[in-house]
């Protein structure tokens, strides 16, 4: 990924996305001459609860009970839906959160951009192989299916990275 955004809060072992962090996201694919802009957020589904649940101080400092900071509160009597910033939140557990920094070794990411830029190249078969010999004694013949694929951005800078997050 070309572009890597810093974190509202940095830390030595793990930073923090701020209410700003998801809109300057947006802005560095929109900057990057992509005329669609970014179609989407991904992140994992710890990050986008502490997201949707995050508040503003209130009263005193830390205490958390002021207005939702990511949030469109309008919404709220609906279910809530996985958007920020006007965007699809899409969450997987396939983003990894195991990246480290300092001493935290928890750590994820989200990825902000334009996925309609997402190429996927593919082999048009799968390779098939059979072994007899190894499930012999449980009258089996063990199978193995080889599919190659590869996965490239049309375009690097369509695609905006916020590392070493806390993880929700």
């Amino acid at each position: 990924i070309h572009l890597a955004h810093s974190a509202a809060t940095v830390a030595a072992n793990g930073d923090t996305i701020g209410p700003a962090d998801p809109r300057e996201m947006i802005a560095l694919v929109e900057t990057a001459n992509d005329g669609e802009g970014p179609s989407a957020f991904v992140m994992r589904p710890m990050e986008w609860s502490y997201l949707v649940n995050r508040r503003a101080d209130a009263v005193s400092a830390a205490d958390g009970a002021g207005a939702f900071l990511f949030l469109d509160v309008a919404r709220t009597a609906e279910s809530v839906a996985k958007v920020l910033a006007g965007l699809p939140v899409v969450t997987s557990t396939q983003v990894n959160k195991t990246s480290i920094k300092g001493s935290g070794t928890t750590l994820t990411y989200v990825l902000c951009g334009n996925f309609r830029r997402v190429m996927l190249g593919r082999v048009g078969s799968i390779e098939l192989a059979t072994d007899p010999s190894l499930g012999f004694l449980e009258e089996q013949i063990y199978v193995r299916a080889i599919y190659r694929h590869d996965v490239a951005l049309e375009q690097e800078a369509s695609m905006v990275i916020c590392p070493t997050l806390l993880n929700g």
